[in-house]
């Protein structure tokens, strides 16, 4: 049994119990946990798992289920419905957790084994059934040995001390798969990377051939099949609709192969098949949807990755040299300073008493040397937010090394430097020097409140601890500080979803950032949380009125 550390509707980490196979039997899960299932037909299981997870969470959900009520639930459908194997591995439950609150069936447990029996070499058997035998049993001694499987976390070293930082790196993987994907904001952000590059020279033929050879789809083609696989597919029943029957010949037969095709893969635990390719066929017109968040995610981050690594690392510049990955990245940083600055501006251009600089506007000339003062500053009279915009991304690698030399690559200094850290503390500490140039109004008044903010990109920033990593580092950098006249508030972290979500309110209510800001590392916590536990303890819901104009064209 192992200490998880799920995010409940606060966001903040709580210590519940991942059960698996030793907790239960009281001896090691067999070293071959597919051996278990290997007899079992395998679009049948896959078909069970994928059911689960759905019905963890469906499409209507904002979370994911995870009620004492729905654990039990589902260990009487895991235990075949048979009364005296619940009964038994209800005891065996009760005996091992003392009453609290744990965990069988999870979304990271889904992931991994759909993951796994995927890449297995499992067959189909023509006839099969669950109910036959104790193929319930073993199915469910198959899950119970994957949870053992993904709460492993790798032993510090011994001169390694054990805090935050440090326990971090371990529990990414698991904690970055309990966050939420917003279906609207986040295909609408991929639709507008799109657009974007469709308007840069170096890959304006080249996203549109993408589509053509891979989809056989133009762009708005396929963001319109996006939004209609995840809201349009209606069973009967609502714990069916991940599965898809296609009629013959229809249109979107290519785009449904291509999302299911298998991507082969031995690294399991970095999904790399499921978020390549988010369905599974079971046959010439049947489809099943293995996770609907990671769906939506082939709009944005992943079609990140496979834009540029399954097609552009082999195409050329106009001068005939390789596209590179640096060449890459530039374009998608470009893009994401773009969509951040129309967020900003149309939350507060209405506003006369904010004052709003973003990018170009912060660099000014100092002995004839060009000078960054920051990406964003927002001020509202003595109140400042001055942030670093980073579209920085961590890799595979070092995401899942669950080691935090690895995640650091060896160079914590430089790690935190790339997301900007360094440049915000700089900026800080020249503030009275250089922003007199840009806000002329700004001497009218004595003391400064800056509230400095990182906006990000990268989703794994959004786990538990990272915040209060990062305003550690932060607050190391800010050591000997000592003006008077500036007050300095603790880092906040703002993934692009949190902007998204606060923009309907700030455009009414522009005062309230400031409000939100600080409430997130004001509470009585040991850390500072993930900024989205202080919108939903605020209750700040998406308003999706300028998203759906655009929308809207789709149907057209």
């Amino acid at each position: 049994m192992k200490t998880s550390k799920p995010l409940p509707a606060n966001g903040l980490p709580t210590s519940n119990f991942i059960v698996g196979y030793k907790d239960i039997f009281r001896r090691p899960a067999p070293s071959d946990r597919l051996s278990l299932i290997s007899k079992m037909s395998k679009d049948i299981i896959i078909g069970e798992i994928a059911a689960l997870n759905y019905r963890l969470k469906p499409k209507k959900s904002k979370t994911i289920d995870i009620n004492f009520s729905t654990q039990r639930r589902e260990l009487f459908n895991f235990c075949g419905r048979d009364q005296n194997m619940f009964n038994d591995y209800g005891r065996a439950l009760d005996n091992v957790t003392g009453g609290k609150k744990s965990f069988i069936f999870t979304r990271q447990t889904c992931l991994f084994a759909l993951e796994e029996i995927i890449q297995s070499n499992m067959s189909n058997v023509d006839g099969f059934r669950l109910s036959n035998e104790n193929n319930w049993d073993l199915l469910l001694q198959y899950l119970l040995s994957v949870n053992d499987e993904i709460t492993k976390i790798k032993d510090n070293d011994e001169n390694e001390p054990i805090d935050f930082e440090t326990l971090n790196p371990k529990l990414i993987p698991i904690s970055e798969l309990l966050l939420y994907v917003d279906p609207f904001f986040t295909v609408h952000r991929g639709w507008e990377l799109m657009d974007f590059l469709t308007r840069q020279s170096k890959t304006k033929g080249y996203i549109l051939e993408y589509f053509k050879s891979t989809y056989n789809l133009t762009i708005k083609e396929f963001i319109h099949e996006l939004h209609r696989m995840w809201i349009a597919n209606n069973n009967k029943s609502a714990d069916l609709d991940f599965y898809y029957t296609l009629r013959e010949n229809e249109k979107y037969v290519a785009f449904f192969n291509k999302f299911s095709e298998k991507f082969e893969t031995t690294d399991t635990f970095k999904l790399l098949n499921i978020r390549k390719n988010p369905f599974f066929k079971r046959d010439k017109n049947n489809f099943m949807l293995l996770d609907i968040s990671i769906l939506l995610e082939k709009a944005y981050q992943q079609f990140i990755n496979d834009f540029y690594f399954d097609f552009l690392r082999n195409k050329q510049l106009s001068n005939g040299s390789p596209f590179t990955m640096q060449d890459y990245k530039a374009i998608i940083g470009y893009f994401f300073e773009d969509y951040i600055e129309k967020n900003l501006r149309y939350s507060f251009n209405d506003h006369r008493n904010f004052v709003l600089r973003t990018f170009d506007q912060l660099k000014i000339k100092i002995d004839k040397k060009l000078i960054e003062c920051g990406d964003v500053y927002l001020r509202n009279h003595n109140r400042i937010m001055l942030a670093e915009v980073k579209s920085t991304s961590i890799y595979d690698k070092e995401k899942y090394s669950g080691n935090i030399s690895e995640l650091y690559k060896s160079n914590r200094a430089k790690f935190f430097k790339d997301f900007g850290i360094d440049q915000l503390v700089n900026n800080i500490k020249s503030f009275k020097r250089n922003f007199t140039d840009i806000d002329v109004n700004i001497i009218e008044h004595q003391t400064l409140r800056i509230w400095p903010v990182i906006i990000f990109n990268e989703r794994s920033l959004q786990t538990p601890f990272m915040a209060h990593i990062f305003n550690k580092r932060f607050s190391e950098l800010m050591n000997g500080y000592d003006d008077k006249s500036n007050y300095v508030y603790p880092l906040t972290l703002l993934h692009v979803s949190d902007l998204e979500n606060m923009e309907h309110i700030l455009k009414s209510r522009p005062g309230k950032l400031f409000e939100l800001l600080t409430y997130n590392f004001s509470q009585k916590y040991k850390i500072i949380p993930p900024f989205y536990n202080t919108l939903n303890r605020h209750d700040i819901r998406p308003n999706y009125t300028r998203v759906m104009k655009k929308a809207r064209l789709l149907f057209e």
